[in-house]
């Protein structure tokens, strides 16, 4: 049931991005963050998610839509199979090229803002 939900809200993005293409934006959920009274831990925690969504936006629309789908939308592989139309497997195989991918995404820009540091 939540697989066939997630499929009717895939096409309607798709039917919305197809309508809209000369925008540009990341279909990730808002995230909220609160930390326990600590400006300085809240301030750092909104920065990294910041570095996090700018990462999605650079992978591709398939490793986006799994990370998406398996993470926020908390989708077994089985279910994000469906909805994307790929075998387990290949969600499972997506999802390791994706993760390292976002891995790399972030370390890079880690490295380049140490540089600009020095």
């Amino acid at each position: 049931m939540q697989a066939w939900l997630f499929r009717i809200a895939h096409n309607l993005i798709v039917d919305h991005y197809r309508k809209v293409k000369n925008q540009k934006t990341v279909p990730v959920d808002t995230v909220s963050i609160k930390a326990e009274s600590d400006p300085e831990a809240e301030a750092m925690m909104e920065f990294e998610v910041t570095r996090v969504k700018r990462a999605l936006g650079r992978l591709t629309e398939s490793q986006r839509k799994v990370i998406e789908l398996r993470f926020f939308g908390e989708l077994t592989s089985e279910e994000a199979g469906q909805v994307l139309k790929k075998r387990p497997g290949a969600v499972r195989e997506l999802q390791s090229a994706a993760i390292k991918a976002l891995r790399n995404l972030l370390n890079e820009e880690q490295s380049l803002k140490m540089v600009q540091d020095e």
